[in-house]
């Protein structure tokens, strides 16, 4: 259906071209589903405007190569000619859905205007056609749903209406650039469960690009690994996950954390990241981050060649699948991690409280002027104590009140009950200059390093800015410190005087993290601190993370939504859900037996995960504004009776160290 041939894409810029992919080739049969992997700046998502020559609007050129789509040549076709094939034919789901959506449109004109540009229906036609289409991706009350606008659909709800103004036509190639990375495990395999059943109902292929290889694992039967612009592996499913043939890939595989066995081990992660499309080097481009890398490898570009009936671009693939530690590291890394072979654990039972949260609300109310309509209960009577040196993990779908609860704690939401202990001293009855000197004791890591840190600082500047303000130092005293943090994250000293955009998101990460200790905290909240990053790069994050809070005695609040990531890095789990704390155990033991159905539900949900019985929940969280009577979650809850209706359950201790609120906990799954 899809065949890329030795394709090169340049981008115009003032220094002239800049070779952004070379030589690439990739096929896509009928009905197949390949996925694109690697970090951010590999050339996925460039590759995937290219065959629908979107790179011409953003300055980019094909300057080699051919592109055919079932048997036509799409790089000499005119912009007339592909509006035929645009949406039509081929068609896109973008990874930002709210970007995507034009805001001062219907959700229903939206997907109709594809519809009546190229099937020719009336309105009247086109209008039922999309509801039919958000009725098949999953949609509730369609007829209602066409009339809203973008701004009032979730997350979830936005990606199941791009999914469906991209089948409107029910195209022959569908491209899904990372369908899945912003939304919650239970949203994401919703949506891998609906193109799954889509791609079967239509004989659709699917192109996919993602960085998650769960997913692509889920979901592809062929996976094409890209690093700087060119093809690295090409690789069923199974022959991939099984044995990769090049060290990047093994490398990618090795860095994800495991829903499994024992934490606080360090994860594997490949050092270093994704060299400049302007000074690439010679070579093999995987060589200054390759473990295997020979003097030959430095000065000979490997090409893509058939091994063990797989493409791979290393010269030593096969010697390299031979070595013990090759196999040893990736197969049995999971069992020794299990056993706790490699882990290091703490015992926190017996260390004293740091952050003790008792009965905290936190409402907001709405409505216009003076009257107010109703309140949304962000946070509703929650109760829990973070030991000192203890990671303590908080989890839950979009909406849960986490990053709510986060902020109360750090007294950066003024709290509508309940009280904040820290070291036993109550933050709520602090005035604000009192509460000045604990906020040196509590700092806070932002998710997004792009936009929590100020463009127009140096770095030295933002690092040192809480120094500057709490501390009386002079300049040279300052930059000392300065120096001293930056090399305590991992980053040049000499890097003072730069400004963030000459930084990668892993580096500004770091960045954010070296002014959250500046003033040597006990407690920091890490808020989706590594969400935004490459499987790579985030395990370089979760290593510093671990190895400050051993130097530093630090105590963590992790908030998160990737399980995976959050089981290795806690001691023990909370889990929310509309507001409540549902449930409370050691990390190990929650992801081994889960006693609330809801955190059933979200390990099931996980991608590539291995139970015999998977737990769906079904559809939507409600509104926190009318909230359902009884516990929260029975309306999704498949063990739910007339008693969960009546009565809300408590959050009680019913093992040790495990606290859960429900009427009927899954004590024998």
């Amino acid at each position: 259906m899809l065949e890329i041939i030795d394709l090169d894409i340049d981008f115009k810029t003032k220094d002239g071209l800049l070779s952004a992919i070379s030589n690439l080739n990739l096929h896509i049969k009928a009905g197949e589903t390949v996925c694109l992997v690697g970090e951010s700046g590999s050339g996925k998502t460039i590759t995937s405007k290219a065959i629908m020559r979107l790179i011409e609007y953003e300055n980019g050129v094909i300057s080699k190569g051919n592109i055919f789509f079932q048997g036509k040549e799409l790089t000499s076709l005119d912009q007339k000619m592909l509006q035929t094939i645009r949406g039509k034919k081929i068609a896109t789901i973008f990874q930002e859905p709210l970007s995507a959506f034009d805001p001062v449109f219907t959700i229903g004109y939206q997907i109709t205007e594809m519809i009546r540009k190229h099937l020719k229906y009336t309105k009247k036609e086109a209008w039922n056609q999309g509801i039919e289409l958000l009725r098949k991706v999953g949609i509730s009350e369609p007829e209602q749903r066409m009339k809203q606008f973008p701004n009032e659909f979730s997350g979830g709800m936005l990606q199941r209406a791009m999914i469906a103004m991209a089948i409107s036509c029910e195209p022959d190639l569908l491209i899904a650039d990372e369908p899945t990375t912003a939304l919650d495990v239970t949203i994401q395999q919703q949506i891998i469960e609906l193109l799954k059943s889509l791609k079967e109902e239509l004989n659709m292929a699917l192109l996919l690009i993602t960085h998650d290889l769960g997913v692509a694992a889920d979901l592809a039967d062929r996976i094409i690994v890209m690093y700087a612009g060119e093809v690295v592996e090409d690789a069923s499913v199974s022959q991939l996950f099984q044995t990769p043939h090049h060290p990047y890939t093994r490398g990618l595989l090795k860095s994800i954390p495991k829903v499994e066995g024992q934490t606080k081990n360090k994860l594997y992660s490949i050092e270093g990241s994704i060299p400049p499309l302007n000074n690439p080097p010679n070579g093999c481009l995987f060589h200054p981050r390759c473990p295997f890398a020979t003097e030959k490898c430095k000065k000979i570009k490997p090409q893509l060649t058939s091994v063990n009936n797989r493409l791979t671009a290393c010269f030593y693939a096969e010697e390299l699948i031979k070595r013990e530690d090759w196999e040893d590291d990736h197969r049995t890394e999971r069992k020794r991690q299990y056993i706790g072979g490699l882990a290091e654990t703490k015992d926190h039972s017996q260390s004293e409280i740091l952050i003790d949260i008792q009965k905290l609300s936190l409402h907001y109310s709405f409505g216009k002027g003076i009257i107010k309509k109703g309140k949304v209960k962000a946070v509703d009577n929650v109760s829990f104590a973070i030991k000192k040196g203890e990671t303590f993990g908080l989890v839950g779908e979009s909406g849960s009140g986490k990053s709510s609860l986060g902020r109360a704690i750090l007294q950066l939401e003024r709290i509508t009950r309940g009280d904040v202990l820290f070291a036993g001293r109550s933050l709520g009855k602090l005035r604000n200059k009192e509460l000045g000197a604990y906020r040196k004791e509590m700092q806070m890591i932002f998710q997004d390093p792009y936009s929590s840190i100020n463009a127009r600082m140096k770095i030295g500047e933002i690092i040192g800015e809480p120094l500057s303000w709490h501390l009386k130092l002079s300049n040279e005293q300052l930059k000392a410190h300065v120096y001293e943090l930056l090399e305590k994250v991992g980053l040049n000293p000499k890097w003072y005087s730069r400004y963030p955009h000459e930084f990668s998101g892993g580096q500004r990460q770091r960045i954010g993290i070296a002014r959250a200790i500046a003033l040597n905290p006990s407690f920091i909240l890490a808020d989706e601190a590594v969400s935004a990053l490459d499987v790579s790069i985030q395990a370089q994050i979760i290593n510093l993370l671990q190895a400050l809070q051993k130097e530093m005695g630090l105590t963590y609040l992790f908030i998160g939504h990737d399980l995976g990531v959050v089981q290795h890095i806690s001691d023990r789990i909370g889990v929310m859900y509309l507001g409540k704390l549902v449930e409370i155990a050691p990390s190990h033991q929650l992801f081994k037996k889960p006693l609330h159905p809801y955190t059933r539900g979200l390990i099931d949900s996980i991608p590539n995960t291995k139970t015999n019985k998977k737990m769906k929940m079904e559809g939507e969280v409600p509104s926190p504004v009318n909230l359902p009577s009884g516990c929260r979650f029975k309306t999704r809850c498949p063990f739910a009776t007339e008693r969960c209706s009546l009565k809300e359950p408590e959050l009680i201790e019913i093992e040790r160290d495990r606290f859960v609120s429900c009427h009927f906990p899954l004590l024998t799954n």
